[in-house]
Parts: structure tokens; C-alpha cells; sequence
């Protein structure tokens, strides 16, 4: 009976995450995992001829590859296309409630109704479900840090090992939550293991080498919070207030860097974040008008914190999970970052659960479902119906469009696509399935600072910030994919162009 409602349990966690998986679409990071999973399968090298790396340039970011290697065997059998790019993501975020479940139940072996309850709402949290259903390599390496820590709990050291080194090649956050989470699992099994730490060091050194001598460091030289200095002008007009020695005992940039991460950190537990806004800085990491959790998890969460207080030895693991885990999220420049926080949702949905399990009564239950039903339900609906639709910039809606609107009128004309929204050439490579061989002898980057950089053209398509004006006074036969905002900034009315989404329109003579 525990093993069919297990398996109920994955279903109904694969059938949230699957259904219309094209919604909301594709956001660049996801076209370029499946560009060049797409290439290291026609060519044996990514988009910029590399072979077979482990850290991938993409837009002049450098990415850990794991996502990308697991997306090629979905390239090989589905093609390139939105559901090949997002399946992993979706397997391993359905499979996510069984593995937490079997982790509970090793460090809980009595008790198997908080194991179940974090199960159930695992599959329904909507923290979860929104990185589950998008090529979100945060995802992935949920899943690994907590396979790994069911395998170093059964002792199977080197798996463990394994499974924490690939989440290092897998986003880059883990390489604050894997030490972390050894720390963790040496201090809940009292047993430090020679094998684990031979194998995980053995995968960290490639890490190590692109930290300290190579490129791979530039994302963490852009974010991390320690690198934001205080505006020259706030400094002076500090000094000029009470004089340099009260600004260096009490406005330093220590002092300025710690109450900027205690700011953060705090913000992943305050209501706002979790149950009222999500993410209120951008809004393709949460739906709107709700939080991450659902709304009766946070009074849960709470009651069984509290509870579980009194035996606080049995919870050991998770109380330190819950405040550990916030840390690479509070470390970086963004007041509030949900992807690298997702670790967290795990030990918030713990405690819920031992919260729920104090109820008993059929008629507390019954309420208990009810409103679980209705938070839900609200869920979907933000969801379903307002996630593109309130900012549709911060979901890149109508690339799709433009790309399929260009193959189709973009023959014999000169066609130009606007950067206004950022890295049109990867859409365009990915819909049209652009040979990856043609590419690689083009492929060339533009960078603009330590981080992200733009291409200029494939073949004859030029990617620009475009001048209407010299549109409309070529004698050549053209074609370009426009802005909203640039025909607005550049006094014209979207009238006069052909509406392609509510971001892209197109001129053509």
C-alpha cells in the first residue's frame, strides 16, 4: 500500500510538471542548454567549438555543463525542441518526492507519516513545481544533494561522493551547499569517510583550477554581494555628515557588506517572500500575486518549528539545513533570489509536515484539506493565466514567433532582429536548428565586461538595436523583428507594423 501511493504520488507530481510544457516559453539560458546539447551531438563540440567541456561560454557566463549533458539523450530522441530541453528538469523534479521520502524515513525510521506528509507537499509546492517545469539547473542539482545524502546516510560513501561532485558541474551555488551539506551528513552520521572525501576532492579540482586561473570565476566576481561597493557619492556624503572616523567604526565596508547579507538572508523567511510575492525583483522566478510556498504551509511550518523544538536532537539534520541553506542566495547581489535558494524549500516543507501530523481529527482535517485545495487552485490560476501576461518582457514571450515569421518572409531580404531584449541569435539557432558545424565557424562573441556579451550576426541576419527611420528609407528589400519599445522610444505607433507578440512586431516593404 506505501509503495502504490508512493507511485500515485510520482505521477501526480510528473502530470503538474508536464502538462502544456511548452508554458511558459523558453527563456535563453534553456535555449542555449539545448543548442548546445544539440551541437555536442551533431559535432562533438558546443556552439563555440569546444570539445566536450565541462564548463560551457554562454553569452560570455560560464556554465557548469551536468544539465546540458543530461538533456543530450532527450535531444537524440525527440529532436531539438521545448519538451527535449525541459524533460530532465521534469523527471528529476516528479522523482524529487520519492527521494526525500526515503531520506526522512533514514533519518526518521519510526516515522513514516512526516516522511509521507513531506512528500505530499513536495508534489504540490509551487516552489518546486516552477523550477520543475523550466530547464532550471537548480533542479537538478536539488535532486542530487539530496541523493547523495541518502546514500551517504546508507553508507554507499562513493555514490554519495559521485552524485555531490556532478552537483558542483551542475549550478553554480553548489559550490557553497556542497561543503555545507558534507558538514551536515559528518555531523548527523558522526563518521567522516576517506572514500568520500578522496572522490569528492578528486571532482572538485577541475573547479578549483577555473576558480583560481580561469574564466569560470567571472559569475562569481559580477555577484557575489562582498564586490557591491557603497556609491562613491553615499560614501562622501556619510564623511561629510560626521567625519571619516565615525564613517570607518560605523558605516565600513564590512559593516555596510553585513547588513546587506543579513538583509537578504532574512528576506527568504519573511511572509513576503514566502507566501504573499515570491520573487519581487524578477518575476520569472515565481508566479505572481503568490508566495513559494502555499499559504497554509507557512502556520504548519511554524507550529512544527516550534514543535519539534522539544526534540530538537531527532531534527538536527534539517534545523541545520534551514539555516544554512539560504547562504549562496544571501551572498549574492540580488535582495532576493529563489533560484539559488531552492535548497531551502526542503527543510521549510519538512517541518510543515511535522505541523500537519499533529492533526488528527477528521473534521481539522477536512479544513486542512479545503484550504490546501483552494491555496493550490490559486496557485494555478497565477500560474496559468497571469505569469506571461503581467510582464511579458521578463518571459522573452514571442522569440518563438519571430524566429518561425523570419523563415517563412526573411528569403531575399535583408533581415535584422532587435537586441533589445537580449540574445536573439540563440532562438534563432535553436528553432531553425541551425547546423551547428556552419555555426561554429561564425560563432563569435561581443563582450560588454566580465559577464554577458551579444552576437552580431548568423550569416546574413544582423542582431541590433535597429533605426526605423533607415528602415523605412532603404531601397532594399528588408525585413526586421522590432521592439515595443523601441517604436514607442522612437515615435511611432504599433499600429503600423505587423504584431507578432506583445513584445515583437515586424516591418517589412
Amino acid at each position: 500500500m506505501n509503495k502504490l501511493l508512493l507511485f500515485i504520488l510520482i505521477l501526480i507530481a510528473f502530470f503538474i510538471r508536464f502538462i502544456n510544457y511548452r508554458y511558459p516559453p523558453l527563456l535563453w539560458d534553456e535555449a542555449a542548454i539545448g543548442y548546445n546539447a544539440y551541437s555536442l551531438l551533431q559535432t562533438g563540440r558546443d556552439e563555440y567549438g569546444q570539445s566536450f567541456p565541462l564548463v560551457f561560454k554562454s553569452f560570455g557566463d560560464y556554465k557548469p555543463g551536468i544539465y546540458i549533458y543530461a538533456t543530450l539523450p532527450f535531444v537524440a530522441i525527440f529532436g531539438l525542441n521545448e519538451l527535449s530541453v525541459r524533460l530532465p528538469s521534469i523527471i528529476v523534479g516528479s522523482l524529487l518526492p520519492l527521494i526525500f521520502y526515503l531520506l526522512i524515513r533514514k533519518l526518521l525510521p519510526r516515522d513514516q507519516k512526516i516522511a509521507f506528509l513531506a512528500a505530499l507537499l513536495l508534489v504540490f509546492n509551487p516552489w518546486n513545481i516552477h523550477f520543475s517545469r523550466g530547464a532550471w539547473e537548480t533542479n537538478l542539482l536539488l535532486f542530487e544533494l539530496v541523493l547523495s545524502s541518502l546514500f551517504f546516510l546508507n553508507k554507499r560513501f562513493f555514490f554519495s561522493a559521485l552524485f555531490m561532485g556532478l552537483g558542483l558541474y551542475t549550478y553554480q551555488a553548489a559550490k557553497l551547499l556542497v561543503p555545507i551539506l558534507t558538514l551536515l551528513l559528518f555531523f548527523q552520521s558522526k563518521k567522516i569517510s576517506k572514500l568520500y572525501l578522496s572522490t569528492l576532492f578528486l571532482f572538485s579540482l577541475p573547479i578549483l583550477f577555473g576558480l583560481l586561473f580561469g574564466a569560470d570565476a567571472n559569475r562569481l566576481k559580477v555577484m557575489n554581494l562582498y564586490s557591491y561597493q557603497r556609491p562613491p557619492e553615499e560614501v562622501n556624503q556619510i564623511i561629510s555628515e560626521s567625519g571619516s572616523l565615525d564613517y570607518q567604526l560605523f558605516h565600513s565596508h564590512p559593516l555596510f557588506f553585513l547588513q546587506n547579507f543579513l538583509t537578504r538572508y532574512f528576506n527568504y523567511f519573511s511572509p513576503r517572500f514566502l507566501i504573499f510575492e515570491g520573487d519581487w525583483q524578477i518575476s520569472r522566478h515565481s508566479a505572481p500575486y503568490v508566495g513559494v510556498i502555499l499559504y497554509p504551509t507557512l502556520i504548519f511550518f511554524i507550529l512544527g518549528f516550534f514543535s519539534s523544538l522539544r526534540v530538537w536532537r531527532c531534527h538536527l539534520f534539517f534545523l541545520f539545513w534551514l539555516f544554512l541553506s539560504p547562504l549562496p542566495a544571501a551572498l549574492s547581489l540580488d535582495i532576493i533570489q529563489p533560484v539559488r535558494s531552492l535548497s531551502l524549500s526542503l527543510p521549510i516543507l519538512y517541518f510543515a509536515a511535522i505541523g500537519l501530523s499533529l492533526f488528527k481529527q477528521r473534521l481539522i482535517l477536512l479544513i486542512i484539506f479545503i484550504l490546501y485545495l483552494f491555496s493550490f487552485l490559486y496557485y494555478q490560476e497565477a500560474y496559468t493565466f497571469h505569469l506571461t501576461k503581467i510582464k511579458p518582457s521578463q518571459w522573452l514571450v514571442g522569440y518563438k514567433e519571430a524566429v518561425e515569421y523570419i523563415v517563412v518572409h526573411g528569403q531575399n531580404r535583408q533581415v535584422s532582429f532587435t537586441q533589445f531584449y537580449g540574445q536573439p541569435y540563440i532562438y534563432y539557432l535553436f528553432y531553425t536548428q541551425y547546423s551547428p558545424r556552419l555555426y561554429q565557424s561564425q560563432a563569435f562573441l561581443t563582450t560588454n565586461g566580465v559577464d554577458v556579451g551579444t552576437v552580431n550576426h548568423v550569416d546574413k541576419i544582423l542582431f541590433q538595436n535597429i533605426n526605423i527611420q533607415s528602415l523605412k528609407s532603404s531601397a532594399e528589400p528588408v525585413l526586421s523583428i522590432l521592439s515595443y519599445d523601441e517604436i514607442i522610444r522612437q515615435g511611432y505607433k504599433p499600429e503600423e507594423f505587423i504584431k507578432l507578440s506583445p513584445l515583437f512586431y515586424v516591418y517589412q516593404n
